[in-house]
């Protein structure tokens, strides 16, 4: 397992002199709708571009906790924009906001240097990836708690002023909440809520949390304390790194839900779950592995159907790809004979015969698949 050393990422980030702790967001009563820069497309409105929460809202509590929000980013800028607004407008008296950027090339710098007086840290050099700059950014993070928004999504309204209240008045360390996932054009969109998260329920493929709630990090606030005690998320993962992290945080988390959306989850074609999908498996099952679960387990079983059924959904077009559902429906009649009674077993086959005979008939399917 590739844990850093958060004490190594924090000394680099902070070795050019760098005030620790780092300052907070500037607070004014007013908000900061009219300090922060408007947006260069003025076709935007509403929230977060001509609309901010209400600073009344804080007048409840004489202090609020410290908040800590990280922002890994690399060549997103056509979404930066909107997400850093989505933070800075939530008017939180207490933030520190920290981006992490991976050295990109397109106009994320742009960005981020036009909000800059308004942001707590901010870097932009080459990294390792979305964990590695997670981990960066969780280095230095000083709040309570913490979160991590990736750079197309962006909060909801008012929702940092919630969820920190939940939390202030419970006794809980961790507050679970709703994403709302779409597509720009709306053609995709639903609603998810988080529940009975444990580390058997993340591990089930079958398990109603993996069936209704695919877990999204961003639709959380955690304890910062835990996560760095945890030494952040794994770097070896690409692709599944937060659900690695969930099952070892979910052991220290005394966690409360509620029934509200906190984060937009942009679905788009470079959404990581999208592009990578086919290698998203192979991460479970070395994550599987390492939690001592063997081969022919229900959690195997299960993985390796979810995946078949993952590739017999595609285009069938090349070979490797024909050849790679075989070999897959022959180990799951290996790992539990008995699904050779289920219909969604044979329908494996079938798809597997009607690629074998596209060459023959010169018919080729054309059905897509979105995660």
């Amino acid at each position: 397992m590739n844990l850093p050393n958060l004490d190594t990422y924090r000394n680099h980030l902070i070795k050019d002199g760098n005030c620790f702790p780092l300052p907070i967001v500037p607070y004014l009563s007013n908000g900061l709708l009219t300090q922060v820069p408007t947006s260069t497309n003025q076709q935007k409105l509403g929230w977060p571009w001509t609309e901010q929460v209400d600073t009344s809202l804080y007048l409840q509590r004489d202090a609020w906790t410290k908040l800590s929000i990280v922002t890994p980013s690399f060549n997103q800028g056509q979404f930066l924009e909107e997400t850093i607004r989505s933070v800075l407008l939530q008017n939180y008296p207490n933030l520190e906001y920290i981006i992490i950027d991976g050295g990109s090339t397109d106009n994320s710098v742009e960005i981020i240097k036009k909000y800059e007086p308004w942001l707590s840290y901010w870097i932009s050099e080459q990294d390792r990836g979305q964990a590695h700059a997670i981990n960066k950014g969780l280095s230095i993070a000083t709040g309570k708690y913490w979160q991590w928004i990736n750079s197309d999504d962006y909060y909801i309204k008012n929702v940092f002023v919630k969820a920190i209240q939940t939390l202030e008045e419970s006794s809980c360390n961790t507050l679970y909440a709703g994403v709302f996932e779409s597509t720009d054009d709306a053609t995709v969109a639903y609603y998810r809520f988080s529940f009975n998260v444990t580390k058997e329920a993340i591990i089930d493929p079958k398990s109603r949390f993996n069936t209704d709630f695919y877990y999204k990090p961003e639709a959380t606030i955690l304890s910062v304390n835990i996560s760095q005690i945890l030494n952040g998320v794994r770097e070896d993962f690409n692709n599944i790194f937060d659900t690695d992290f969930m099952i070892r945080y979910t052991q220290y988390a005394n966690p409360i839900y509620i029934e509200e959306v906190i984060i937009h989850y942009r679905i788009h074609p470079l959404t990581k779950t999208i592009a990578n999908s086919k290698n998203i498996y192979e991460e479970y099952f070395k994550m599987l592995e390492e939690q001592n679960f063997s081969i022919g387990s229900k959690y195997w079983f299960r993985l390796l159907f979810k995946k078949a059924a993952f590739i017999s959904t595609k285009d069938q077009k090349d070979s490797a790809s024909i050849y790679e559902l075989i070999i897959l429906a022959i180990k799951i009649l290996i790992s539990c004979p008995y699904v050779i009674i289920s219909r969604a077993y044979w329908g494996i086959w079938r798809k597997i015969l009607i690629s074998l005979l596209i060459p023959l008939t010169g018919k080729i399917t054309n059905q897509t698949y979105h995660e």
